[in-house]
């Protein structure tokens, strides 16, 4: 089983012990600490097999997660996952959003896009998904122009760098 499935176990059995009205706070909170054990320190503290099991699980609580998010914590740590954490976290963060009727987009373009462009472009998503859509926009000048636009596991290419290859592709063949 790759990681990712097991990531989403993870977050499936947190998301179906977890009430609906502190899921959301859940899911913040780990993000926040599946950040926070990204740290190189950390992170290596938590990977060395020569710290004792009890001194890590003292630095879990010592964090003061919230009880599911400490028993998920300390199921990972014991099962020797817990550098699935980040992964299990955004999988739970997904079903809270699609439980809610939200998706989160990531929007690349070549050049900042201006306020209202953003809003009309969270307006068309959210009538092509049905949904809320939560957008984040980035700025990379590799596109040289146009979007590129990650929404529920899709992406759509609409930049200019991506076109660019296509035409290049088509004169090769």
């Amino acid at each position: 089983m790759s990681n990712k499935a097991v990531a989403n176990r993870y977050a499936q059995a947190l998301y179906d012990i977890v009430d609906a009205e502190v899921q959301e706070q859940v899911a913040e909170e780990l993000t926040a600490i599946s950040q926070a054990l990204q740290e190189p320190d950390v992170s290596a503290l938590f990977a060395n097999p020569r710290i004792p099991r009890s001194f890590k699980e003292k630095l879990i609580t010592d964090m003061q997660p919230s009880p599911h998010t400490e028993a998920l914590l300390r199921v990972m740590l014991e099962n020797r996952r817990l550098q699935l954490l980040s992964d299990a976290a955004a999988a739970f963060q997904e079903l809270v959003y699609r439980a809610r009727g939200k998706a989160k987009a990531e929007v690349l373009s070549a050049v900042p896009l201006s306020t209202e462009a953003l809003q009309e472009l969270r307006l068309k998503l959210s009538k092509l998904t049905g949904k809320t859509v939560e957008l984040t926009a980035s700025v990379d000048e590799r596109l040289w122009g146009g979007l590129r636009i990650r929404v529920d596991g899709k992406v759509i290419d609409g930049s200019l760098a991506h076109r660019l290859a296509r035409v290049k592709e088509q004169l090769l063949k």
